[in-house]
Formats: C-alpha cells, sequence, structure tokens
C-alpha cells in the first residue's frame, strides 16, 4: 500500500479547490500563484502556501511582516480550515477586521509576530463545501463591508485581469 504524504494532500486540496472554483464559480477573482518560486508550480500548488497549508482568497491585499494575504482561508493537509485576517499595521485595516470579525463571529489573538490576527475556525473538513459557502455568504459580507467603509483602496478585491493573468501561468504548467 503507498503512502499518502502530506504533499499528496496538499496537491489534492490545491486541485480540488482550484477545479470548484474554475467549474462552479469562473465569475469570482481568485488570488492565484502567478510564479513558481521555489518549484511550487511544478508541484500543483495553485494557490499560496506550502507543503503543510492552502491559503485562498479573493483579496489582494497582502500583510507585509508576515508576508500573507491580509484575508484569507487556511487549510491544513486535513482539509481543516480557518479563516485569517492579518494586520501588522495597527491602522485602519486594525479598525475594520474587529467590525468583520465580530460580524463574523471571529476572536483576535494578539500575536508577538507584532501582527493583530482574527481567526474562526471550521469544524468540518469538507473543504469544498466550505469554499462554496463562504464565497456565497462570508465573502459576500466582507465585500460589503469593505465597500460601506469606503476602503476598497486597502482591501482590494483581486482584479479579473489578474485572475486571467495568473490562470494564464498556471494552464502553462498543468
Amino acid at each position: 500500500m503507498e503512502k499518502v504524504t502530506t504533499v499528496d494532500n496538499v496537491k489534492k486540496i490545491q486541485a480540488d479547490c482550484l477545479n470548484l472554483l474554475l467549474e462552479k464559480y469562473p465569475q469570482v477573482p481568485t488570488l492565484l500563484r502567478d510564479s513558481n518560486r521555489n518549484k511550487r508550480l511544478d508541484k500543483g500548488y495553485w494557490f499560496y502556501g506550502n507543503d503543510f497549508y492552502t491559503l485562498i482568497s479573493f483579496w489582494s491585499a497582502w500583510d507585509d511582516k508576515r508576508n500573507l494575504p491580509s484575508i484569507h482561508i487556511r487549510l491544513n493537509p486535513k482539509g481543516q480550515a480557518t479563516l485569517v485576517m492579518l494586520d501588522s499595521e495597527e491602522g485602519r485595516k486594525e479598525e475594520f477586521f474587529a467590525q468583520i470579525g465580530s460580524a463574523l463571529g471571529m476572536s483576535k489573538t494578539d500575536r508577538q509576530s507584532s501582527a493583530n490576527q482574527w481567526t474562526k475556525s471550521y469544524p468540518s473538513t469538507d473543504y469544498l463545501k466550505l469554499l462554496e459557502d463562504f464565497i456565497k455568504v462570508e465573502r459576500t459580507v466582507i465585500d460589503s463591508l469593505i465597500k460601506a467603509h469606503g476602503i476598497e483602496d486597502l482591501l482590494p478585491s483581486v482584479t479579473e485581469r489578474e485572475y486571467k493573468d495568473s490562470l494564464e501561468v498556471i494552464a502553462f504548467f498543468r
């Protein structure tokens, strides 16, 4: 019997999520890997992350100190998901994230890494259903609050052009 590795699980999660997005939600621009740094596209890692987690985001804002998307879903190799919001700057994002966190039932963790972090863990390992539900509900709530607060410049959505450019890069490796 062949042993299934963490890398195999991450590759499956990445492939499943990309397929779901392309088949059911092609109109939803998603943050995708656009370079083959560390040969991750060669491995089939279409989203940001590594051998231990996959990051899925619909916004192009980054926490520069942590080098992670400011808002993302983190999937571990077992398919367990956590919604994460990060802010190292303690500025406009922090105030806004407190409101989103409250609306979505997230909890704030002050981290010694100098990033404020809000998280919400999901009990299910059905990551595809979670992703679909997130697109339909929580993503809509976040987008509405971003627009209502007029901070699209601070937390911009991934543009169609960024998404299409990344898909072209990924097509080369698929």
